[in-house]
């Protein structure tokens, strides 16, 4: 398809030899759509709405709300909307066992759906009812295709290291004294939270759109979780 479009606007370099002319010019109009964001997307309710957490590419984030049940990953060109499938989502989970090794994550109970938004600029992976907590998955996307056929492994960040860990309000993959006393500190004061503050968005565990002595309770329920 990019030889195609090369060759339309310089006929010779198909019908001589690919130049370096060629090459210049394929590099400029056959480019490839690349990730600019991978997100965590979940509805807090009191009129916030959804709001995403960024899943940065270093595998520290965590999600401390409810579930993990949307990833929006975000391209800054349209992506072929025929290639977003459950077929070329893999995800793969590990939980600590009773012996405290790591084991895998029973996935069978999650549907996936996968849809595109946003001009197909967007892909939306739900999860119903949402991947088990104190867990840590690896999210892959393969076969998904651009205008010049399927996107390269690792171009732009086809895939995301990330934790399911309720109560993590600090993002530091572990749920303790801190946890609770930032959102003690935050009760009577965020109602509703602000969704451009991360603090008040990470110490809203059910997803309310408020901090209360329920998301206080949630959180110190949940103290000793460490998936470090």
């Amino acid at each position: 398809e990019c030889c195609e479009r090369v060759c339309a606007q310089i006929p010779e370099c198909c019908e001589l030899r690919w130049a370096p002319i060629c090459v210049e010019f394929a590099r400029e109009v056959c480019v490839q759509p690349t990730v600019t964001k991978w997100e965590s997307v979940l509805t807090h309710l009191r009129g916030v709405g959804p709001v995403g957490l960024e899943i940065t590419a270093d595998g520290s984030f965590s999600e401390p709300r409810s579930a993990i049940r949307k990833i929006v990953v975000t391209f800054d060109l349209p992506i072929d909307p025929a290639t977003a499938t459950p077929d070329n989502v893999n995800v793969c989970g590990l939980k600590l066992g009773p012996t405290g090794a790591p084991m895998p994550v029973d996935l069978s109970g999650v549907a996936i759906t996968v849809k595109t938004s946003d001009g197909d600029k967007k892909l939306e992976i739900n999860f119903q009812p949402g991947l088990p907590d104190f867990a840590r998955y690896l999210i892959t996307l393969k076969g998904i295709r651009g205008p010049f056929g399927p996107l390269k492994p690792g171009t732009g960040g086809l895939s995301r290291i990330l934790t399911a860990l309720r109560g993590d309000a600090r993002m530091d993959l572990r749920v303790n004294a801190t946890d609770v006393g930032g959102a003690r500190s935050l009760v009577g004061t965020s109602d509703p939270i602000d969704p451009t503050i991360l603090n008040e968005v990470r110490s809203d565990g059910n997803d309310d759109g408020r901090i209360n002595a329920t998301d206080v309770g949630g959180i110190r329920s949940l103290v000793g979780h460490d998936a470090r």
